[in-house]
């Protein structure tokens, strides 16, 4: 995937809904860049009212454009979404 198709992509998936707007700029506005975002952390930042099941959609559509992978919680673990180098 080159730059431009990057970019659209990350437009499409923002322009979906709200939820997937301000995920996006958290990501965004991070100065720090981390190799994973947790589910929870992520329902933190949408804020009240936001249902899990509405942020792992969003990442289920960045992970279908090739900016990561949705890992399931296991065993003690938080569900996470680790991102890809793009």
């Amino acid at each position: 995937m080159n730059h431009l198709e990057a970019v659209r992509s990350i437009l499409q998936v923002a322009a979906s809904s709200v939820t997937a707007a301000t995920i996006l700029n958290h990501v965004a506005s991070r100065k720090n860049l981390r190799k994973a975002e947790t589910v929870r952390r992520l329902v933190q930042v949408c804020g009240n009212g936001t249902k899990r099941a509405a942020v792992v959609a969003v990442l289920r559509q960045l992970e279908a454009s090739g900016f990561g992978k949705v890992i399931v919680g296991r065993r003690g673990h938080e569900s996470r979404f680790e991102w890809t180098v793009v």
